[in-house]
């Protein structure tokens, strides 16, 4: 229970850093809507969007926001040192990761709370006869980037080339969460989803969060010590 309280509170720290400035949610949003418009300029093609696009341009846009926002969200952490003071804290350094994870992920929601109506609206996807699938594969994908980006994203808080080494060690982790991602909201968007392959690449996603939570948690006190 301490621990949750603590997260809460790591949590809140950042939430409220964001509502007095708005730089790192605002930035994430410009970037992705930008990046979804003019991607929805090549795939259209006489009035028409190209069939099979949506999917891989929604998840596009969620990566490159997402990295966006973890570089500037870490950077007000730098100038600030933030971390150091967090790490000084009694409260426990796992404690300290999950909010940190429940910080990006939020972000990442309110992000993706624009963009999927947008996709919606410019690739003709049926956004209201999806149900709960889109939404779940959505939770599981941004679930697991936020795992990995506030585990790297401390990790690398203090070192000059941390815009460089973080697109160069995250995507490649990330790859099976957007591997994944694609190609279950691919089934999701289609008038005729493969169940069989909606189910095995949602599990994946759960297997994928899962794995990478534990490592994360298993590792983070003794990596930010060092």
């Amino acid at each position: 229970m301490r621990a949750f309280c603590e997260a809460l509170a790591v949590l809140r720290k950042d939430l409220l850093a964001e509502l007095r400035s708005g730089e790192v949610l605002l930035s994430m949003l410009l970037f992705s809507v930008l990046v979804v418009l003019v991607f929805s300029f090549s795939f259209v093609r006489g009035g028409a969007p190209l069939p099979d696009v949506a999917a891989g341009i929604l998840w596009v846009s969620l990566a490159f926001a997402g990295t966006l926002g973890l570089s500037r969200a870490w950077d007000r952490e730098r100038e600030a040192d933030g971390l150091r003071a967090l790490l000084l804290s009694p409260a426990a350094r796992g404690a300290i990761y999950l909010g940190k994870v429940a910080g990006i992920f939020v972000f990442l929601v309110l992000t993706g709370a624009v963009i999927v109506p947008l996709v919606a609206l410019l690739f003709d996807v049926p956004l209201f006869a999806l149900g709960g699938r889109l939404f779940l594969v959505l939770g599981l994908g941004l679930c697991g980037f936020s795992i990995v980006g506030a585990f790297f994203g401390a990790l690398m808080a203090r070192s000059r080339a941390r815009d460089l080494l973080l697109f160069i060690v995250l995507y490649p982790l990330l790859f099976p969460v957007f591997i994944a991602g694609v190609m279950a909201s691919a089934q999701v968007f289609s008038a005729h989803p493969n169940l069989n392959r909606l189910e095995f690449f949602t599990g994946m996603l759960v297997a994928y969060d899962a794995i990478m939570l534990v490592v994360a948690l298993w590792t983070f006190d003794r990596l930010v010590t060092d």
